[in-house]
């Protein structure tokens, strides 16, 4: 059993050994078929993906950028190939190169890239300060993820969820509450995502001023947290200081100082900051 493992280990190629095996993979490919070839395409997207997961991005970027231009010579600029091709460099480019390359994906006639591409407008959107266009980009990959996984999967709970938390809150607690019971029925009551979604949508409520509602669901929450992650983790202290807020709305503002300070020693225990801060009033 030992020597086996052993040889398994001795035979496994470093990195360097292995690039250079889709290296010349490629170069035999375009040497037999050609640079339009889809048999060539796929060589570079190997070692492109491969570069991708080695973390070697600018390699990486320029190799994908070769698989798209064979994509479009053997294939068309928008087979389903090209488009997913357009994806994968767009998720490793900056935001200022990622953003026309996402514009390209968002029209793949695959439900599953679509969604992908569209939620990453949506995120650049948000980074922006634009959270109208932020919100039409998370409804439309909403729309494809719908077709892709289906309505009541973990996958369009995000999407409910991101698109929930960047409109008004009388539209956004609906939809969060559909992402809470999507959530509850695919993934359990117990899961940390469905914990997740309970604090974003209990901060909902209390920012409307409807602490009854969420103090149940951060207590609940906070348990799941406790229970899979330990005491001290980053999602503990920001349940917590939504807590803490519900409380003070009640009246209860001994407890809601507790809350605070426990969510506070949380965050300085993973910041090592000592920056103190005081009870809103």
């Amino acid at each position: 059993m030992l020597f086996d493992l052993l040889a398994v280990f001795l035979l496994q190629p470093d990195p360097a050994s292995l690039r250079l095996i889709y290296e010349e993979g490629l170069d035999r490919r375009i040497e037999q078929f050609g640079v339009e070839d889809t048999r060539t395409a796929q060589a570079a997207r190997d070692l492109g993906l491969y570069l991708k997961l080695r973390g070697e991005m600018d390699a990486a970027r320029q190799t994908l950028g070769r698989t798209i231009k064979m994509d479009e010579a053997s294939l068309g600029p928008k087979a389903l190939e090209t488009l997913k091709d357009a994806a994968e460099i767009a998720s490793i480019s900056p935001p200022g190169e990622a953003e026309p390359l996402w514009m390209r994906a968002s029209e793949s006639p695959e439900p599953g890239v679509a969604s992908t591409a569209f939620a990453a407008l949506a995120g650049l959107r948000g980074a922006a300060g634009d959270r109208e266009g932020a919100a039409t980009y998370y409804r439309r990959a909403l729309t494809a993820e719908q077709d892709a996984s289906g309505p009541l999967s973990a996958r369009t709970a995000v999407l409910m969820s991101a698109l929930a938390m960047t409109i008004q809150p009388e539209e956004g607690i609906p939809i969060m509450q559909r992402a809470l019971q999507i959530n509850r029925d695919v993934l359990g009551l117990r899961h940390p995502e469905t914990a997740t979604t309970e604090t974003n949508l209990a901060g909902m409520l209390v920012n409307v001023g409807k602490p009854d509602g969420a103090i149940p669901l951060l207590t609940d929450a906070i348990r799941v947290f406790e229970i899979t992650f330990g005491p001290g983790h980053p999602r503990i202290a920001s349940a917590s200081a939504v807590l803490a807020y519900a409380m003070k709305q009640k009246g209860n503002r001994m407890q809601a100082e507790a809350l605070y300070r426990r969510a506070l020693a949380s965050m300085k225990r993973l910041t090592g900051s000592r920056t103190t801060r005081r009870l809103p009033t």
